[in-house]
């Protein structure tokens, strides 16, 4: 019995630990522009890819996306953790 109770307890600490260290998170990951790039798109992207800018890696971030017809490159910007980026096309991309 206190072998189970001990494995709870071990698995709560490092769930808390987990998430108080997401807490100080400055910066939005790739993935979730991918995600909302995505989302946004009409028809069904095959392919995107999201990369973090040099000069602002926490805010900016460029990214192409390949459909069944196109290759199109979008700019993301985002102004805070949490909150959705401004996506704006940028160029499109001949085959």
């Amino acid at each position: 019995m206190g072998g189970v109770r001990r494995c709870a307890l071990v698995v709560s600490a490092f769930s808390a630990a987990g998430a108080v260290a997401g807490c100080g998170t400055a910066s939005t990951s790739p993935d979730r522009v991918e995600v909302q790039l995505e989302s946004q798109l009409r028809g069904d992207p095959q392919f995107v890819e999201c990369d973090r800018s040099d000069d602002r890696p926490n805010q900016r971030y460029t990214c192409r996306v390949e459909t069944s017809a196109d290759r199109l490159r979008y700019v993301a910007t985002c102004p805070a953790p949490g909150q959705p980026c401004v996506i704006r096309r940028t160029a499109d991309v001949a085959r």
